[in-house]
């Protein structure tokens, strides 16, 4: 038997995909009750005869009945727009979603709503339920939100990413000896004929293709002095990075780059022969076949977190019974702990709206707990600090599981990103640099460029952890071996080249940091505050960052960890 139907990702039953879909056709049908169209009998006499399984509940009930083995099972996603071909979870709107998800859900329900409620409301329900789903799909976009928004400014213009990103080349460089070192490590122990080296979050620009020049360089020396003996080795690159990343920029680059790096390299020293492919995706996901890559290297990447807006898990039972309490406060009727199960088999979607609103609701108190803060701060609550933290490390820990699955036994991993010096979470690095940030969009909702709901429902995707914390998640999940770790310090001001604590005044070193800010957070920034106030925001943030550094010189922390896949 080949069987495909609808079910859910998560395993929490109140989240389903179906549950928030119908959620929105419950709340149409409400509309048509305050409104005297619908009777509020028919609609609590009404339930969807549908469900949508988990895959576990899939296999536990042909497990239990022992008459079929299971061949092959899978979970793919589709856009619930049935004409939106994105399926990359990138945004695309448009006015249309809403009327093509309503005729979509129409075709299949509309005997049944008829049945029970009259054909005469289904003109009306379906034109509300349109605008429900258009709205929802304009508003909820989390699954989609990170994909869609960050990637690094591009273009040609003076705040690009590509013409600023001199602090990211500063980190490549400093990181160099640790490459070449690990580099020697796996082509020493394996000896592979082809190398598959993946570049993780490459970005663009002259720091994209300069790890290659130094795997390549590093690879050709070894061969010039004889540490591979008479094997000849090839090397397979690939550069990832999210669906928005300039990769036209990058393959433009390739033919001069290939020429300069020939040029560039001794008389008599061969370089092996090298191929470079582009990979879109998020490094949140599976990228690779198993076991397939011999090196994953990052630099400057992992301390952006995978979502955009931090949620609250609540349990299953505590979303229980804030559900029936309140549906016992709207029925004025009394409902002890001990019989609330009792009330599941007769829930019915407008309840079910009940619990998706409630979940919303709290979510969205929840962002706005971090005030006028757009990261982690001294005000910040603990409850917010914590959902940063956790964040951490679910996405680290997703990420060490998805790349032991790729690399080859024996594989290695170089990753270096953004961290803190000290343990206190409220006095990193980060935290000093970003609050200057707030403090510059602070002045402008000040003036009223910037609403206050906006601002305060604003947090950086970003986290900068401990080396304790990221010892802790590697040990936890007993996938790798540290083989080194160590922190080292960066000027804020990526031209500031004395890296001692001694002050260097220069008027430029505001801009130069807003500049390097700005090239990386701007699509964050503009999809939520709109481009318009870029300009004004980012010399505010320049002056801010004048003074402050005129009283003291700051630096980044990063972390540099090299990792053994263990077998």
């Amino acid at each position: 038997m080949l069987l495909t139907f609808l079910g859910r990702k998560k395993e929490g039953v109140l989240d389903g995909d179906l549950s928030h879909l119908c959620a929105l056709l419950a709340e149409a049908l409400q509309a048509l009750v305050t409104e005297g169209l619908v009777e509020r009998e028919k609609l609590e006499s009404f339930n969807l005869p549908l469900y949508g399984p988990s895959i576990d509940e899939v296999k536990a009930v042909i497990a239990l009945n022992k008459l079929f083995g299971i061949d092959h099972i899978q979970l793919f996603e589709s856009n619930w727009d049935p004409y939106d071909d994105m399926e990359n979870d990138g945004m695309c709107s448009s006015p249309q979603h809403g009327v093509n998800v309503a005729k979509s859900i129409r075709a299949v329900f509309e005997p049944l709503l008829a049945s029970h409620f009259g054909e005469c409301i289904l003109d009306e329900l379906f034109q509300r339920y349109a605008r429900n789903v258009e709205r929802h799909l304009a508003e909820d976009n989390t699954k989609y939100s990170m994909e869609l928004d960050f990637h690094m400014a591009i273009g040609e213009a003076e705040a690009n990413y590509a013409n600023n990103s001199r602090l990211q080349r500063k980190a490549l460089i400093k990181t160099k000896p640790v490459l070449e070192k690990v580099m020697r490590q796996v082509y020493m122990a394996l000896l592979p004929p082809t190398m598959v080296v993946a570049d993780l979050g490459c970005s663009v620009g002259i720091n994209t293709l300069l790890f290659v020049s130094k795997v390549t360089s590093t690879v050709a020396d070894a061969q010039c002095h004889n540490e591979l003996g008479c094997h000849f080795m090839e090397l397979q690159f690939f550069l990832n990075d999210l669906p928005r990343n300039d990769f036209n920029q990058v393959f433009q680059s390739l033919q001069q780059f290939t020429k300069s790096i020939a040029a560039g390299h001794p008389k008599g020293v061969a370089l092996p022969p090298f191929y470079i492919s582009g990979l879109p995706g998020s490094y949140y996901n599976r990228l690779f076949p198993c076991q397939s890559v011999h090196l994953f290297h990052s630099s400057y990447c992992l301390h952006w977190q995978s979502q955009k807006r931090e949620a609250i898990t609540v349990s299953l039972l505590t979303v229980l019974k804030i559900c029936v309490f309140s549906i016992s406060l709207f029925h004025k009727i009394s409902m002890p702990d001990k019989i609330l199960l009792s009330y599941l088999p007769i829930w019915n979607n407008i309840q079910l709206f009940i619990v998706t609103q409630l979940i919303k609701d709290m979510n969205k108190k929840m962002a706005y707990l971090n005030g006028e803060n757009i990261y982690i701060a001294k005000s910040t609550p603990q409850s917010m600090v914590e959902l940063y933290q956790d964040q951490f490390q679910k996405d680290m820990s997703l990420f060490l599981k998805l790349r032991h699955q790729e690399l080859v036994p024996g594989g290695k991993m170089l990753l270096t990103f953004l961290g803190r010096k000290k343990d206190d979470v409220l006095d990193g690095d980060l935290s000093h640099l970003f609050g200057l940030l707030a403090q510059a969009l602070q002045s402008l909702f000040t003036e009223g460029i910037v609403e206050k709901g906006k601002l305060e429902s604003f947090n950086l995707p970003i986290y900068g952890p401990s080396i304790d914390e990221v010892k802790t998640v590697i040990t936890r999940n007993k996938l790798f071996c540290i083989d080194h770790i160590e922190l080292f310090e960066s000027n804020w001001d990526p031209y500031d080249a004395l890296e001692h604590d001694g002050m260097h005044i220069s008027p430029h070193r505001g801009m130069n940091v807003a500049k390097c800010i700005r090239a990386v957070s701007e699509p964050l920034l503009a999809s939520h505050f709109g481009e318009y106030i870029l300009d004004k925001l980012f010399q505010r943030f320049a002056q801010i960052v004048e003074r402050h550094l005129a009283k003291e010189n700051a630096k980044y922390s990063a972390i540099v960890l090299s990792l053994n896949r263990r077998d």
